[in-house]
């Protein structure tokens, strides 16, 4: 962009960089400047060399722009008098058009937010600046209403205007800015490019059609995020540029096409706030194909209770005798069968109902858990589409669980979150008739990923010491909820329109933890493990775990993840030494100063116990007093481990933490069933064997490949087992 004569905004002058013509000529890029007042951007495009369309209601401005402009541009110009709020349309001159930069400055006109999308051609921009709530502080408007209708909401061109569904958000900034323009304002800007429909990857809308996702760089969003235009942000603009960044993250996170070998921008969502803030995303849910017909399908002849059992005893042989990875002597059916789990492995029905106690709001819970209660009521009402649910479904809520292998799409996202991650959990469904609530408010043990399928529900997040609401979050279809464990919530579907499907991602946080990490450490010294885990070790672990979390609430260091540079290393690498290249090839090092320094930290709160957790109920109470006292049969280990130099520590640290990581595997695997890998790494195993082990083929695999090398020379792939193979 060369130097003009003309200014825009710091906010259009600085995103104007991601304007490019591409193979054309500047001088045919064509551009729209929405609202454009007197026309000072459309003269600054203009003088950039691009075809521009202005418009604007007010004829006045339009004929004084006009007139600025030099004759050698004024071909390139079109004035286009329309008012906007009097038709809720685009002029017709805009009709059928799109553009590579729609500009939109300091206006808002809230019905055609969500339309100006239609005036965007794919791989285009849209540069949006205007006045946001909190600048009545600054500004004298004529009436509380019109202060409404021209401040735009916290996110809103986020969720509105450029959804992350369908667009690549390339900078955002909300908030106070100091001397912006000559004067103290608050406002809210947003540049983001509008996704092509050819790119490689692939998400939902809101309507179910497929749209492209390009690669995201969470660090240069971060960073354009956080940038203040001129100088100053608010504490609100910080915020929103971390809600953005953490979206973004997400969305990555949960794409079909997420490789943890060459996409780590997923991996920043692990970092803090997780754990302990929720988040509410829109449009960032993949596209499955997995819908309300789809569940009702799955409970038609509901009979869960043979396929689970044949599955448990398949894992129990599997834990006895081991899976190894099928050769070339079976078939595709017996391949495809091996250790597969059942489709679901049991529902249960739950409905709100009026408490009948006379007048009032209270409500009661009614259950059905029962395999024989709920195919009687399924085999009587005859299930099979939204209609039936509404017409038959007698407001019950259906609570599917553990529906991971009901689908293909279901099964990947599953098997690639656990790698990515490895945080183990299973995926419920929940299937809420239109106005119904399902289950009373309630708390889980678990972080969970909340994926809105279909129809819309409203969500009350609950203050724990309150038990009242404390904040609403509306999903609709596309939308994802992340809340970390503890937080009280129930929902409710609305009332109108289709009933509500959702997908509960469950992410089990606590044997991945860093108090898990310092229980595996003490066990592994004071046990003098040397390779491999037994019963005994297996029993001290968890009993250190159990005391070591006693000492903290969700938000507490024990119950929360090591650092993402730590924790991706244990979840990728192939074995401790791969764990130690990771970073800067001092991993290990940095592992073991960290668990130093917290056993310090628990030292010290070990003897000052017992230590009361806010929330607890008397019974929660009690238990948690227990259990920090059996922590003081630990104090001596953890003191000696607090005065240990980390380098000392290096070996035992990669034992400890790979006992810990093929813990997790074997008791992911013995619930959720071995998953075949890739059918190329029969050959990259056969390759191990002859002495070729390349590291690269296994360590920071891809998405649907976990593996890792247990000390004794046995390799593990996704559960399976490849036993013979020389370590050296």
């Amino acid at each position: 962009m060369r130097c003009s004569r003309y200014f825009g905004s710091p906010w259009v002058e600085t995103n104007l960089k991601h304007l490019s013509a591409g193979p054309c000529q500047v001088s045919d890029v064509k551009v729209l400047d929405l609202a454009c007042g007197r026309g000072r951007h459309s003269l600054l495009l203009l003088d950039q060399g691009y075809q521009v369309v202005a418009v604007d209601c007010d004829e006045a401005a339009l004929a004084e722009l006009k007139k600025k402009v030099p004759e050698s541009a004024r071909e390139r110009l079109q004035v286009v008098c329309h008012n906007l709020q009097t038709s809720d349309m685009w002029p017709e001159q805009l009709i059928g058009r799109q553009f590579a930069l729609v500009l939109v400055v300091n206006y808002v006109y809230r019905p055609l937010l969500c339309r100006l999308q239609e005036l965007v051609e794919p791989g285009g921009l849209l540069i949006y600046e205007a006045w946001a709530q909190g600048n009545e502080a600054f500004a004298c408007p004529k009436s509380a209403a019109v202060l409404a209708e021209r401040s735009l909401r916290p996110n809103e061109l986020l969720s509105t205007a450029a959804p992350l569904s369908h667009w690549e958000v390339l900078g955002f900034s909300s908030g106070m800015l100091e001397d912006y323009e000559g004067r103290d304002c608050c406002k809210q800007m947003l540049c983001a490019r509008l996704q092509k429909k050819d790119g490689p990857y692939r998400g939902a809308t809101t309507s179910g059609v497929a749209v492209a996702r390009t690669p995201v760089n969470t660090d240069s969003v971060c960073k354009s995020a956080l940038h203040s235009q001129h100088g100053a942000e608010s504490q609100h603009g910080s915020l929103a540029a971390d809600h953005t960044a953490r979206s973004l993250a997400l969305k990555s996170l949960l794409s079909t096409e997420f490789c943890a070998d060459a996409d780590s921008s997923g991996d920043c969502f692990l970092q803090p706030p997780f754990g302990r803030g929720q988040l509410h995303s829109v449009g960032i849910a993949p596209l499955l194909n997995f819908g309300v017909t789809s569940l009702l399908e799955l409970l038609q002849n509901y009979d869960p209770a043979p396929a689970r059992e044949a599955h448990l005893q398949c894992m129990r042989r599997l834990a006895a005798e081991g899976a190894e990875l099928p050769g070339s002597d079976h078939n595709d059916a017996e391949i495809a069968t091996l250790g597969l789990p059942p489709r679901l492995w049991g529902a249960s029905m739950v409905r709100r109902l009026p408490d009948g106690s006379g007048g009032g709001s209270s409500l009661r819970t009614e259950t059905i858990d029962d395999d024989t209660t709920i195919k009687a009521f399924l085999a009587s009402a005859q299930l099979s589409s939204a209609d039936d649910l509404e017409a038959r479904g007698e407001g019950w809520t259906f609570v599917v669980n553990q529906i991971q292998a009901a689908a293909a799409c279901l099964q990947d996202l599953h098997h690639q979150l656990f790698c990515a991650t490895g945080l183990s959990g299973g995926f419920n469904a929940y299937l809420t008739p239109a106005g119904a609530i399902g289950k009373p408010p309630h708390i889980d043990d678990h972080d969970v990923i909340v994926l809105q399928l279909e129809g819309e529900k409203v969500w009350a997040l609950l203050d724990a010491a309150t038990k009242k609401a404390s904040e609403e979050v509306h999903l609709k279809p596309g939308d994802v909820l992340y809340l970390p464990q503890g937080i009280p919530h129930h929902a409710r579907a609305l009332p109108a329109g289709a009933p509500s499907l959702h997908l509960a991602v469950g992410l089990h946080r606590q044997p991945m933890s860093a108090a898990a990490a310092l229980a595996a450490l003490l066990a592994v010294r004071s046990m003098r493990v040397a390779s491999c885990l037994s019963t005994s070790v297996l029993a001290e672990m968890d009993s250190r775990v159990a005391a070591f979390t006693s000492f903290g609430g969700r938000d507490h260091w024990v119950n929360q993840l090591l650092s993402t540079a730590l924790h991706i290393p244990l979840v990728r690498a192939l074995d401790p030494c791969d764990a130690a290249k990771f970073g800067k090839g001092d991993c290990l090092h940095q592992l073991a100063k960290e668990l130093v320094a917290k056993a310090g930290e628990l030292l010290s709160d070990v003897r000052s116990s017992p230590t009361p957790v806010d929330g607890d109920a008397p019974g929660a109470a009690h238990l948690r007093a227990v259990q920090q006292a059996s922590a003081r049969e630990f104090e001596q280990e953890l003191e000696a481990l607090a005065c240990t130099p980390a380098k000392d520590l290096e070996e035992a640290v990669g034992l400890a933490l790979w006992v810990r990581r093929e813990l997790v595997a074997d008791q992911h695997y013995a619930r959720f069933g071995p998953r075949l890998p890739p059918v190329n790494a029969t050959t990259w195993a056969a390759e191990v064997e002859v002495g070729g082990l390349s590291e690269s083929r296994w360590r920071r695999a891809p998405k649907q490949l976990l593996a890792l090398w247990r000390p004794g020379g046995v390799l593990r792939v996704n559960g399976y087992r490849l036993p013979d193979l020389n370590d050296g």
